[in-house]
């Protein structure tokens, strides 16, 4: 019988930094979907049919197969409505719990940008993320379509998310009633889009949640070496090295918008940062949060035993999903509690 998604047990209350208990996956569900995971990463290594670099390579039929593949993973919850974005300066979509919740200037939201090696688009996995997150945060969410690389290398993506933060305060969101939230790649795009604001005297979000951030295209953690054969969603090195390649085009992978993760992070708001044990990009995340504290910030770590990069989309099968996302959704609302009821 699967586990409800406040269950206690897997939602940390350890303080600003912390370690997920070590449960795994012991339905055959969990089973079956990490095991599809390894199936699809292995896929999708013999989709290309030429070489990434080059100029002839079909970069949306990548995008097509690749988001058929994932899609047979996705499970959208039922008590979930969606609405497309007309009004953004960024094309993008609405979720939340209802339409009138969805329209409602004045409650909590989140600004979501998504995943994929910042050169895939979103996916209906990474729409059923974004459900699961405006559910349990009893929010309403925009999920961002940024430009992405090669067609639209740095810092094309940050600028979209800086642009339609902005497009959210000037509608009548306040900063306050708004919190980041990116994974993988769009971790690190959220994180860049917040270091640009703050350099332009841009009002802070009242909180930011990364879910296995990339940010840092140097690949200087040391869990890139020592986890590069663990992660089944994040295990090919020189498949994520040409993506990061993609989006640079000449710019220093050092630059501090484009690895945020080695940049100076104070000022930030409120963050919470999930990452797997076992994830490549582990140490990224730990960059992140100590950077934040060093500076005097605050920022939660929670690292999940043996959970792979952004284990997260996986919630309609495995309890790690549903219990990190329960976590995130327990901290938004905290970070944002006076949200406007009248529109429930």
């Amino acid at each position: 019988m699967g586990l409800s998604v406040y269950d206690p047990r897997f939602v940390s209350t350890a303080g600003w930094w912390s370690e997920a208990p070590p449960i795994h996956p012991d339905e055959w569900r969990g089973k079956l979907a990490v095991g599809y995971v390894r199936f699809m990463v292995w896929l999708l290594k013999r989709v290309p049919s030429s070489d990434l670099r080059s100029p002839d390579f079909d970069w949306n039929r990548a995008r097509r197969v690749f988001a058929r593949i994932e899609g047979v993973a996705a499970k959208f919850p039922r008590d979930v409505v969606r609405g497309v974005s007309v009004a953004s300066p960024v094309p993008g979509e609405w979720f939340g719990a209802s339409r009138s919740r969805i329209s409602n200037v004045g409650a909590r939201t989140l600004l979501y940008v998504h995943g994929g090696s910042y050169v895939f688009e979103r996916n209906s996995l990474h729409d059923t993320l974004a459900a699961y997150v405006a559910r349990d945060s009893e929010a309403r969410l925009l999920a961002l379509d940024y430009r992405l690389a090669p067609e639209h290398p740095f810092p094309a993506g940050l600028e979209d998310v800086v642009a339609n933060y902005c497009h959210l305060v000037e509608q009548g969101t306040p900063p306050s009633q708004i919190a980041l939230v990116g994974d993988s790649a769009g971790g690190g795009l959220a994180l860049a889009a917040l270091l640009a604001m703050r350099e332009r005297g841009i009002a802070m979000p009242a909180a930011f949640v990364a879910l296995s951030p990339w940010a840092d295209l140097t690949f200087s953690g040391g869990s890139v070496i020592y986890n590069a054969h663990k992660d089944p969603f994040m295990s090919d090195v020189e498949f994520v090295t040409v993506c990061a390649e993609m989006y640079l085009q000449g710019t220093p992978a050092s630059h501090p918008l484009a690895s945020p993760a080695l940049a100076d992070l104070h000022g930030l708001p409120p963050t919470l940062v999930h990452v797997g044990s076992t994830d490549l990009l582990l140490d990224d995340s730990r960059r992140i949060v100590s950077a934040i504290r060093e500076t005097g910030g605050r920022a939660r770590l929670d690292i999940w035993r043996n959970m792979p990069h952004v284990w997260q989309r996986l919630a309609a099968y495995i309890p790690e999903a549903s219990g990190s996302l329960a976590s995130i959704g327990q901290f938004l609302r905290a970070a944002i509690p006076d949200i406007d009821r009248r529109a429930a």
